[in-house]
């Protein structure tokens, strides 16, 4: 989140740490048994959001020279568990 920040401020985007702040509050009400879209897209291996989230975000910033190490590395793990599900169909 704290390289979306980074992004975001590059990008003229008002973005903050206490935007961090209010979503981890939110992951806060999740519960133990709460997951979020993307965790039960995965589960069901459906394709998820994460190239219209994190490959958006690794796109953006290489275009400016901005490391998000992170996002990136986000971004390839989810792309090989979605990969994984079609070798699973063959």
């Amino acid at each position: 989140m704290e390289e979306v920040v980074a992004l975001g401020a590059k990008l003229g985007v008002a973005i903050s740490a206490a935007d961090i702040d209010s979503l981890f509050a939110i992951l806060d009400t999740l519960g133990a048994e709460g997951k979020t879209s993307m965790l039960q897209d995965v589960e069901a291996h459906r394709k998820t959001e994460v190239d219209a989230f994190a490959k958006v975000v690794v796109d953006e910033a290489s275009r400016l020279g901005i490391p998000v190490p992170a996002n990136a590395m986000l971004s390839r793990m989810i792309s090989c568990i979605e990969q994984s599900y079609a070798d699973l169909a063959l």
